[in-house]
């Protein structure tokens, strides 16, 4: 006998324009028979007010799946309203009974509140769909990762194309405070894009595949009136093309090679790629310029051609400035990919927060396959990078004379050229001296186990947070000390801190613990891969070494290093100070 599908569980008049999708009902919305109610559904409706929605108790709200994830326990602590539950992978959704919808094997609870949600759709033709979390944005848009996605207008699929933005989930706000004033401005957007039903892309002017003429009549009025300009360039560590964005409607690219057909060639006559070399070059070297992520596209155009750009603004810098740490500063150098919690930094976050229409667009051109793509969506691709940038720097600007942060800001620009001379000139670095300073810091090392197993009389990893533990709070029958977002016990530096004051007898002891893990993170093997690399790196360039030195990312203002656009150099702060002689 089939099972009864489970009942819908809504709220709202189904007419009205505007509707919330979230993914499933949990215990108190079973109870209640209403979706997104208890805390989550109370700080939605408190981020719908703060968006300008007029009435939010009006929206009809509803879920992909009607059907709440069954509790579980995993590492002693309550698991509620887990819907990963409800898919499974390929190998395991035979056996679970699960089917392939949209790409993913799920429980037939979705799949069932799938089929209801589109046909209420295809009855009712809301004008907007608000998709809340990753659940929401698969079921109603066939699209994966809410991170990537989320501010997207978007159209659903299954039940006739209707619009739609996707967000986090309240609940999510609730786990990641930072995600509120995000959730908000995803909110704002839905509001303006509920006014009318179809998309409105921008009459974006992009010139892509130009001749020399072209060119010409695009940059030379440039240079001779000294326009700020947007630039982008790509390609790893080399210029395959450089974009450049006179406004947030205009840009051109303007390609150096052919990653398809016969020729690497873009330009045919060395005569005609002379002549626009020399029109790039004067424009860099002539007009104000703003790019997103200034210190890659610098060091590229400067190692490559020889010219250092007139380098005005960045984007990247402007938005470290004006919310640092908002979601992390974590953005692959090489890849452009953004940490999977986001990062507030990538030009993809920072558009969509300012620009006034936006759809993710990343993987256009971090995925575009020469073997089956067409080159002109690549170089498209590098034109809505740069008129995105465009629109970003107007909005940031206003921002950060609001906050009254432009000198601010103006400070960490004018950093640009000292950090751009340290970079070039390379960090004076005898490899020699490294791997005797690490062999120095393992024997210390060493030294200091030797006393700690020496007073307890037994062998112990101050680093196993298990022993220590064992140690401090069983054996020592210390008071424990429990972290405070989590609830657990913890003996990380501020709690032995807290030990050592408590109890000061326990202070050598204590002590000693903090130098292993202090003197373990610093030592390696001799054979370490990390020092390894950065011996080779030295040796190749004549015992300089050369990183990539980020004025954005961390939230103290602080630098931070990793590798150049060539891959030379490294995380500097993996180097090991040396150990002071007594």
């Amino acid at each position: 006998m089939t099972a009864l599908p489970a009942p819908l569980i809504t709220s709202g008049d189904p007419t009205w324009p505007v509707w919330l999708v979230a993914e499933a009902p949990g215990a108190e919305e079973i109870a209640a028979g209403r979706p997104l109610v208890g805390l989550s559904g109370q700080e939605l409706d408190r981020m719908l007010s703060e968006a300008g929605f007029p009435r939010p108790d009006r929206l009809y709200r509803t879920n992909v799946c009607h059907e709440s994830p069954p509790s579980y326990f995993k590492n002693g602590k309550a698991i509620h309203n887990d819907i990963g539950q409800f898919f499974s992978s390929a190998t395991a959704a035979r056996s679970n009974g699960f089917s392939l919808v949209q790409g993913r094997y799920c429980h037939p609870a979705v799949r069932d509140g799938l089929q209801r949600l589109h046909a209420q759709i295809e009855e009712f033709r809301p004008r907007l769909i608000i998709e809340l979390g990753g659940t929401a944005l698969w079921g109603c848009s066939a699209r994966e990762g809410i991170t990537k996605w989320r501010g997207s207008v978007l159209h659903t699929v299954g039940g006739g194309p209707t619009k739609a933005v996707c967000t986090y989930h309240p609940a999510d706000v609730l786990r990641q405070w930072t995600h509120r004033q995000v959730v908000v401005q995803d909110l704002r957007r839905a509001l303006r894009e509920s006014a009318y039903p179809e998309i409105r892309i921008p009459p974006w002017q992009f010139v892509v595949a130009p001749s020399v003429s072209d060119v010409e009549q695009w940059l030379r009025p440039l240079i001779a009136s000294r326009t700020p300009l947007i630039c982008d360039t790509e390609g790893w560590g080399v210029v395959d093309c450089i974009g450049f964005a006179s406004s947030a409607l205009d840009a051109i690219c303007i390609p150096f090679v052919h990653q398809t057909g016969t020729s690497t060639h873009y330009w045919n006559d060395p005569e005609d790629e002379l002549r626009v070399f020399a029109l790039c070059v004067e424009a860099l070297r002539t007009c104000p310029i703003t790019f997103h992520n200034a210190l890659w596209d610098c060091q590229v155009i400067a190692r490559r051609w020889g010219v250092m750009p007139n380098l005005h603004n960045d984007t990247m810098v402007m938005q470290h400035v004006a919310f640092p740490g908002l979601l992390g500063g974590k953005i692959d150098p090489v890849t452009g990919a953004v940490d999977k919690k986001g990062s507030s930094l990538s030009l993809s976050f920072i558009a969509s927060m300012y620009c006034d229409y936006y759809r993710f667009w990343k993987d256009d051109g971090r995925h575009f396959d020469p073997a089956i793509g067409d080159e002109r969506d690549y170089w498209r691709y590098n034109c809505e990078d740069c008129v995105r940038t465009f629109e970003c720097g107007a909005s940031l600007e206003r921002t950060l004379d609001h906050l009254h942060l432009t000198d601010q800001y103006r400070f960490e620009m004018s950093l640009f050229p000292n950090v751009f001379r340290m970079m070039f000139d390379g960090i004076g670095l005898n490899p020699t001296t490294v791997h005797e300073n690490r062999l120095r810091v393992n024997t210390l090392l060493a030294s200091e186990q030797s006393w700690l197993e020496g007073a307890l009389g037994y062998a112990i990893n101050p680093r196993s947070s298990h022993q220590m533990q064992a140690l401090f709070y069983d054996d020592l029958r210390c008071q424990p000390i429990r972290d405070r977002k989590t609830g657990n016990r913890t003996l990380n530096d501020n709690a032995l801190e807290t030990i050592a004051r408590r109890t000061p007898l326990l202070l050598p002891l204590v002590r000693k613990v903090q130098n292993i893990r202090t003197l373990g993170a610093l030592g390696a093997r001799d054979t370490d891969t990390a020092e390894r690399g950065l011996i080779a790196a030295c040796e190749l360039a004549g015992d300089r070494l050369r990183s990539a030195l980020n004025i954005a990312f961390v939230e103290t203002m602080r630098f931070s290093s990793n590798q150049t656009a060539f891959g030379e150099g490294c995380n500097l702060q993996n180097l090991p100070r040396p150990p002071e002689d007594d």
